[in-house]
Formats: C-alpha cells, sequence, structure tokens
C-alpha cells in the first residue's frame, strides 16, 4: 500500500505576485547528493541558456545545507545563493517558475510539491513527475537536457497563460492527491483491510 506524501496546506492559499521580472527558484537541501548536482547543473548549464533570452533574470537557490562549492555558484552570472529562508511561502509567491532539473534523486520530491501547491510552475526531470502521478504539459513541463530545461522555461517565462495554466493545475493534483486529508483517508482505509 502507498500512501501520498501530504503538503502543508496553507501553501494553498498563497497569492502569487505580480511583476515583469520575478525570479527563477530551486529550493532544495544542498546537503544531498542529488540536490548539489541539480544545483550545479542548474547554474552552470541551464541559466546561461536562459540568460541568452532572459538577460534580466535571476536564479535563487534556496535552502539549507549550502556548501562552499554551492556558495560559489552565486559567483555566476543571473545566479543568487539564497540559503536558509525560515518561511518558504514568500519564496513561492514570489517565483516565475520552479526549477527541479533532478538527474538522480531518492524519495519524495517534497519542495516540487510544495511549488506545485503554491500553483508555481513546474519544470523537473521525466522521473519525478511520473513519481507524482503528474502529466506532462498539464500539471507541470519535462525536460532533461540543458537545452530542454531552458527551453521550457522559457516557455513558462514568455508564455503568463500557461505558467498559470499550469500552475493552477499542479494545484489541483496535489490538492486532491497530496492533501493531509488525502493520506489519513488513505491510511484508515488500509488499516479497515488489515483489520479485516
Amino acid at each position: 500500500h502507498v500512501v501520498p506524501m501530504g503538503v502543508e496546506p496553507s501553501l494553498a492559499e498563497i497569492d502569487r505576485a505580480s511583476g515583469k521580472n520575478l525570479p527563477i527558484s530551486f529550493v532544495g537541501n544542498f546537503d544531498v547528493p542529488h540536490k548539489i548536482d541539480a544545483a550545479r547543473f542548474l547554474a552552470r548549464e541551464i541559466m546561461p541558456l536562459i540568460l541568452q533570452s532572459a538577460p534580466d533574470r535571476e536564479l535563487q537557490l534556496v535552502g539549507s545545507g549550502i556548501l562552499q562549492d554551492i556558495a560559489d555558484l552565486g559567483d555566476l552570472p543571473g545566479v543568487n545563493v539564497v540559503g536558509f529562508v525560515p518561511d518558504l511561502a514568500e519564496q513561492y509567491a514570489e517565483s516565475s517558475v520552479f526549477l527541479a532539473p533532478l538527474r538522480f534523486s531518492a524519495g519524495q520530491q517534497v519542495k516540487v510539491l510544495e511549488a506545485m501547491t503554491a500553483a508555481v510552475a513546474v519544470v523537473t526531470a521525466p522521473a519525478v513527475c511520473s513519481g507524482l502521478g503528474a502529466v506532462p504539459e498539464e500539471h507541470l513541463l519535462v525536460a532533461q537536457s540543458a537545452q530542454e530545461y531552458a527551453a521550457q522555461t522559457l516557455r513558462l517565462l514568455e508564455d503568463a497563460e500557461l505558467n498559470r495554466r499550469i500552475g493552477r493545475n499542479a494545484r489541483k493534483l496535489v490538492r486532491d492527491r497530496n492533501s493531509w486529508q488525502t493520506a489519513v483517508d488513505r491510511i484508515n482505509v488500509i488499516a479497515r483491510k488489515i483489520s479485516l
């Protein structure tokens, strides 16, 4: 039996900021290998391609466990290593796109679920998408190469209606599939089956 991960429900109440040059975000714990790899890939290979078409955009790397080589990514053009913030709600509210270029990972991608709950349009790997039960082009966009990540991100930056639609659909998916009430209901069904 599988019980989906629950997500903080207050994130679904976030009002997204409006603005022309809101930052691109990646949020994670940067002392685990898959998040370190993703941050490096994003800052060194994907962001330079995005900046070619959107030179005013900024990537914000947000989270705990910032190691020196992650901090050094802040020296690259368009990259801001924010580090730990006590409340991620504001970060999600002010993000134009959430990029999660995870080339390998383990477990549920909680920060991706949080971004989706906050109605932030997400670009991530096909494996993350399938693990969340999401449908590409409906709940999020998928990519694998740096070129694909840049192209998908630019689509969301340039097409406000696509960005909003993906965000709305993502929020509904997580509300339906990953609410704490859904998790409790699933556990109760399992418990009843076991007790029979």
